[in-house]
């Protein structure tokens, strides 16, 4: 008699998610700290002119996918925002930087601008850090300080910890095939005569380790694809990762293939 061996392979495709956007970050100046974020609050300011501001002056963001041609740098002083300065993205360079007194006439005391028009929350990243993805890709840290304000006041100050969990299945995809062997024998499950069975096993993943979705493509039947996806919601822990305040949904496929041989 015939026997079946089942011999598996298994690969991560490329990753699926919301692609990063980095862009020269602004400084925060908070004691002795410098701290850099991404989303600079002067985007938010309804008059600024960025066109005339650098890019008429022959200023441009430097780098590919890089659209910010400027580096603004601030402070908090007894818990109100200021602008203290906005550099040229090419500083070193140019020794360019704009003018605050003439930008914002009146607002403009003793070197700073009060941020009264920024209503929002700042996240800086801290600490620990992974990159996701090839490049550009993404970098997510392990902890993130956030500070609230209103009309250029502070209200609330955090920090948030373990924004990102790494599971074993996605350190090795062997992991992955170990624990559906384990549990389900694909065998019974799919029937085919075709020699070599090609699927897709997609992860998404959610706000915990233990929130995670599940999907199937391929060449396998609906009922088969459901009885995959049932052991598969079983495992213990999954990837998840947080920026910016928000769960950041990271689809992951795990592509499969098995080659029947026989004996």
């Amino acid at each position: 008699m015939k026997k079946i061996i089942l011999i598996f392979f298994a690969v991560i495709g490329n990753l699926s998610f919301s692609q990063c956007t980095y862009h020269l970050p602004d400084l925060l100046i908070l004691e002795n700290d410098t701290i850099m974020f991404q989303k600079s609050p002067l985007y938010s300011h309804p008059k600024i002119d960025f066109q005339k501001l650098f890019l008429e002056k022959g200023i441009k963001p430097l780098g590919w996918g890089n659209t910010k041609n400027f580096q603004a740098e601030w402070k908090i002083i007894e818990n109100k925002l200021y602008l203290s300065d906005i550099y040229s993205c090419n500083y070193l360079k140019d020794n360019y930087k704009a003018d605050l007194k003439e930008l914002f006439k009146k607002k403009y005391k003793n070197g700073l601008v009060h941020a009264d028009w920024y209503s929002n929350t700042l996240y800086a990243p801290k600490g620990e850090h992974i990159w996701l993805g090839t490049s550009p890709g993404c970098k997510i840290h392990k902890s993130e300080l956030e500070f609230t304000f209103k009309n250029g006041v502070l209200v609330k100050s955090d920090v948030s910890n373990n924004n990102f969990f790494k599971s074993i299945y996605t350190e090795n995809t062997q992991n992955l095939i170990e624990f559906i062997e384990k549990n389900i024998d694909l065998r019974e499950v799919i029937v085919s005569d075709e020699e070599i069975i090609k699927f897709t096993i997609t992860i998404k993943t959610g706000s915990s380790k233990n929130d995670f979705s599940i999907n199937i493509k391929g060449d396998i039947k609906e009922n088969n694809k459901n009885e995959i996806i049932k052991i598969v919601k079983q495992l213990p822990n999954f990837d998840y990762y947080h920026t910016q305040g928000k769960d950041y949904n990271i689809i992951f496929p795990f592509r499969i293939a098995y080659k029947k041989l026989t004996d």
